[in-house]
């Protein structure tokens, strides 16, 4: 996995003054750094975003969709029930994050780590996730249908209660995680990894019993 690639030095950017700039000239932001900051607005679709680090910044509720972004921090972020539906994420790194009830639906994911994050209620439904990870993080009761799973890897985790109908398994690791209550139909787990007790809670989607 690529962590981001920063600028060596970054100018202080203003939400709604690249939101602005944006409408108005088309102009993406590259190689700035937003601290402290709230933004709980509409628009910006389509925005790219380049060489940023988000410190400390509230998004809660904001809507913007279709954004991109490249070597990018998110760090002691908000970002509780944003609509950042068909976001692309590369080389992005969310750290310390609060993120409960966004809607990334159709996110395109490559080499993103989420570290320490809470996910809960999130909605990562059709997403691709392609050599990205979860470390420390709450994923309970998020929406993870229709996923493309490739070298993705969740380490100490709790996907408790979550959804995952039509996201494949296979090659998973999921030995360190919470996976009580999960939600699938059965086929999905074909080559995950897990432990004797997880295999046993599982049974119950393959029809088995176990005494």
């Amino acid at each position: 996995m690529n962590l981001p690639k920063m600028p060596k030095q970054l100018q202080p950017m203003n939400m709604d003054e690249i939101v602005r700039q944006f409408a108005m000239q088309g102009e993406s932001p590259k190689a700035g750094k937003l601290e402290g900051q709230t933004w709980c607005g509409q628009g910006g679709d389509f925005l790219e975003w380049h060489g940023c680090h988000f410190l400390g910044c509230r998004f809660v509720g904001s809507k913007m969709q279709r954004n991109y972004f490249s070597d990018v921090i998110f760090e002691n972020c908000d970002l509780s029930n944003v609509d950042w539906r068909e976001a692309n994420f590369f080389r992005v790194l969310f750290q310390n994050c609060k993120m409960v009830g966004a809607n990334f639906a159709e996110l395109s994911a490559h080499h993103v780590e989420w570290r320490q994050c809470n996910l809960q209620y999130a909605n990562l439904n059709d997403g691709i996730f392609q050599e990205v990870s979860w470390i420390d993080s709450s994923l309970k009761q998020v929406g993870f249908c229709n996923c493309h799973l490739k070298k993705t890897t969740f380490t100490n985790c709790s996907l408790a209660e979550s959804e995952l109908l039509a996201t494949s398994l296979q090659d998973i690791d999921l030995r360190s995680c919470d996976i009580q209550g999960i939600q699938l139909s059965g086929p999905e787990l074909k080559g995950a990894i897990v432990d004797v007790f997880q295999a046993a809670d599982l049974a119950r989607f393959l029809g088995l019993v176990v005494k």
